[in-house]
């Protein structure tokens, strides 16, 4: 293990477990880094990050079969074993639900950060499943969420009934901020979904939504950015309901491009109608001084203050969205407020800065107490 002289200067050896190809492990890699913090990654996912390594776990070929595959697991649980052994503390983002997590046993440095589709959404969980995940968060000297829902979704995993600490992800407003858009007055409003296209994110909703709007005479474009299973269907829904002139859809975007994106749009919408753990792209749109349309579920009430920095409704219900948002686009005035607001609530409660804060506190903490020698 290593000497307690390592941190004294505040610096650490941290082995992140996390999907390289993340923008929220990104982030984090970035932040430990220019921290002057040492990082390795251990990832399912190959992908490239300036500063450190990325050691791609279990990626055996499928014809490696028999003894041979085993020898291989045993290699790469080895490595995976020394990368963690070589760290002061090991950063767990996103926990798996398998027998990879019997690596971290015996390791009294860890520190779990739930992200949410590893608590929320799971169908047809297995007993072995559960009981890979309560092994983590049994093991983990830390366990924390993104949001209080989440936190609270996670207590039947938890030893003993604990609730885990609750670690918001923050926005960086250098990042997203307010670009210099003006609508002249035949301008159409234009709505902006970022998401993937799934059912579970509702984007067939807002198309719903959207023939409302028309029917309405409501002047707006609809701008639609992401991939899924759903592509096709939505966009022959859009041919379906001759609604070509308002809804635009742009592909997927790399999150690099969402903070041009939300500048050039007026309002952005998340019509998700399953419990999503948190809403960092509500923050992130409000940040920009956008308002909010989203569906009142899960962790996103937790970031939009309804009636102030947005208006939450009922998820499901087309006619609910189609109201919310056309009360936004005949109100300039609307839009402009809420928009103020929410940056300064992302400002006040949800910056980057504070999350990494609070994170090397906890990294710091977690070295003081666990006394490696």
């Amino acid at each position: 293990m290593t000497s307690k002289t390592t941190a004294s200067n505040g610096k650490l050896k941290i082995a992140m477990v996390a999907p390289a190809n993340n923008p929220h492990t990104q982030r984090f890699a970035e932040h430990f880094i220019n921290s002057g913090h040492e990082l390795k990654i251990v990832s399912y996912a190959a992908a490239d990050i300036e500063g450190t390594e990325v050691y791609v776990h279990s990626q055996i070929p499928d014809d490696v079969k028999g003894l041979k595959r085993k020898w291989e697991y045993f290699k790469d649980y080895k490595e995976v074993r020394r990368i963690l052994e070589w760290a002061d503390v090991v950063f767990v983002n996103f926990i798996y639900n398998w027998r990879f997590n019997e690596v971290y046993r015996g390791l009294n440095n860890v520190v779990v950060l739930l992200w949410g589709s590893d608590i929320t959404w799971q169908v047809d969980e297995t007993e072995q499943q559960a009981k890979y995940k309560k092994l983590i968060l049994s093991i983990g000297r830390r366990v924390l969420a993104f949001s209080d829902f989440l936190s609270k979704a996670a207590v039947k995993y938890m030893p003993d009934g604990q609730i885990p600490e609750v670690l918001h992800i923050g926005v960086k407003l250098d990042q997203f901020h307010p670009g210099n858009r003006k609508l002249a007055e035949d301008d159409p409003v234009v709505i902006g979904y970022a998401k993937g296209l799934s059912s579970k994110y509702g984007p067939e909703i807002l198309i719903e939504a959207c023939d409302m709007l028309r029917n309405e005479g409501m002047n707006f474009i609809c701008r639609i950015a992401g991939g899924g299973d759903l592509q096709v269907s939505l966009k022959i829904m859009v041919d379906r309901l001759d609604l070509k002139k308002h809804v635009e859809f742009l592909g997927r975007l790399h999150h690099n491009s969402i903070p041009n994106f939300m500048r050039e749009i007026d309002i952005f919408v998340m019509p998700s109608v399953v419990e999503e753990s948190f809403g960092v792209a509500a923050l992130e749109a409000s940040a920009t001084c956008l308002p909010v349309v989203a569906s009142n579920i899960g962790g996103i009430p937790e970031v939009i203050w309804d009636d102030e920095t947005g208006i939450l409704v009922q998820p499901g219900k087309s006619i609910d969205l189609a109201l919310a948002l056309k009360s936004l686009i005949v109100s300039p005035d609307l839009r402009s407020c809420m928009g103020k607001q929410g940056r300064d609530f992302v400002r006040s409660n949800y910056t980057w800065e504070k999350t990494v804060e609070r994170l090397d506190e906890i990294f710091m903490e977690v070295f003081d107490d666990t006394g490696l020698v």
